[in-house]
């Protein structure tokens, strides 16, 4: 029967320090919509985003009164477009009121953004 091998050797901390250090990516930095000040959303349309977060007053008002609501999950990465229904919107509401300007992981802050024709936007940023 063969023996089982030893782990006296060391054998993963070994393996860990023949890797070397980490290669850089060359990858550029990429601002989050909110740092940005631009939101270009999944439909192609530019959004000029306010440079100060909303307060939760505001924010809830404009959930009910904009044309689109967008939240963007991971710091902006993932952009979810809310309904315009009611009930949707006071779904994503449920989802980030409490966490809204508020210390700990995860946090939103809400901005005002306008199109060039016009139209208003809600968008909410998660930061990790």
């Amino acid at each position: 029967m063969p023996k089982k091998s030893s782990r006296r050797g060391g054998g993963f901390a070994r393996m860990l320090q023949s890797l070397g250090p980490a290669e850089e990516t060359g990858g550029e930095f990429v601002p989050s919509p909110a740092t940005a000040g631009l939101l270009v959303d999944g439909d192609g349309d530019a959004w000029v985003l306010t440079k100060h977060p909303l307060d939760a007053r505001m924010a809830r008002r404009l959930m009910r009164r904009a044309d689109v609501v967008i939240i963007g999950d991971g710091a902006g990465d993932v952009l979810r477009r809310v309904g315009t229904a009611a009930q949707d919107r006071e779904a994503a509401w449920a989802e980030v009121e409490d966490r809204l300007g508020r210390e700990g992981h995860p946090s939103y802050a809400a901005f005002r953004g306008q199109s060039d024709d016009g139209r208003r936007l809600l968008y909410i940023e998660q930061s990790c």
